[in-house]
């Protein structure tokens, strides 16, 4: 019988993968349809959930709540930013997406290594 931890990290990393394989298709359509304006936000975009997420998920399981909604910001803010560039418009928004996604970030990581300090010392 399997974990719960062990149950929780498979759903984690089957979620990242299929949050990646999402930001490909949509940024390989939106790129497709968007008349030859290529953005490198949009480009990379599968990147963010691949080496924030997926990458992670494999080495240290599930990364918190906060990591998660962190990496979720950072993907919202560079679609964000990819659109508004192909649109040929611009807006403070995607700054504050990218500060709210690295707080998240960090804060996660925080939280992370206080519980993993706390489970060892008892």
């Amino acid at each position: 019988m399997r974990l719960l931890s062990d149950i929780k990290t498979s759903r984690t990393l089957k979620t990242w993968l299929a949050v990646t394989l999402f930001c490909l298709l949509f940024s390989l359509v939106y790129e497709y349809f968007s008349f030859g304006v290529i953005s490198w936000y949009m480009c990379l975009l599968s990147l963010i959930p691949l080496l924030l997420g997926v990458i992670p998920s494999l080495f240290f399981g599930d990364m918190g709540r906060l990591w998660n909604d962190g990496v979720l910001c950072l993907i919202a803010g560079s679609a964000l930013q990819g659109i508004l560039e192909i649109y040929g418009t611009d807006s403070p928004y995607p700054v504050w997406f990218l500060i709210a996604g690295l707080l998240l970030l960090f804060t996660g990581l925080a939280v992370g290594r206080k519980k993993a300090s706390v489970s060892l010392s008892n």
